[in-house]
């Protein structure tokens, strides 16, 4: 096996053993019939380490699930949805169904999982999900990139402004 095979494997690896203990660390949290999971890599490899997202789930016996968040074991990085982005995404899944599990408990678990993943040095962030008008926006809420695009766009703006005007005093 080369050094590149072992190291997916790897990786693959990490990943397998940690959904084990989260599932195992949450098996016995159940909020009206939905249970957690985490999901494993189905395969030998993650890429090294590319395809390393694992997603958490609630989901209930009859086969309703909602992903409520996603952690990455090679980054340490954890991303946990916040109970309008659950809610928003479970409803349009399941046809206007208003989501089931009531917001405090919601909240109580989101924080349960955020100890669990701080506790394993990982990075926590929360992900909100907002309608708008022609279409739906995800943001994630740690990033702040939002911020970023708008001072770009200024400074592309002053900078065309800028160099429109130079070019038309010059020209007189």
């Amino acid at each position: 096996m080369t050094e590149q095979e072992q190291k997916r494997t790897e990786f693959a690896m990490a990943a397998v053993d940690f959904a084990g203990m989260f599932n195992a660390y949450f098996d016995p949290i159940s909020i009206l019939g939905f249970k957690v999971g985490i999901t494993a890599p189905e395969g030998q490899s993650t890429g090294g380490g590319v395809q390393a997202r694992q997603h958490i789930t609630l989901s209930d016996e009859s086969g309703k699930s909602v992903v409520v968040g996603a952690c990455n074991t090679v980054e340490k990085t954890a991303e946990l949805r916040t109970f309008e982005h659950a809610s928003s995404i479970f409803s349009q899944r399941y046809e206007n169904m208003p989501f089931p599990i009531p917001r405090g408990e919601y909240d109580n678990l989101r924080q349960k999982f955020a100890q669990f993943f701080q506790s394993q040095s990982f990075h926590v962030s929360t992900s909100t999900f907002t309608n708008q008008a022609k279409g739906q926006e995800f943001q994630a809420g740690s990033g702040g990139g939002s911020v970023g695009i708008w001072i770009a766009i200024g400074v592309v703006s002053i900078a065309i402004i800028g160099g429109l005007l130079w070019y038309f005093l010059l020209r007189q």
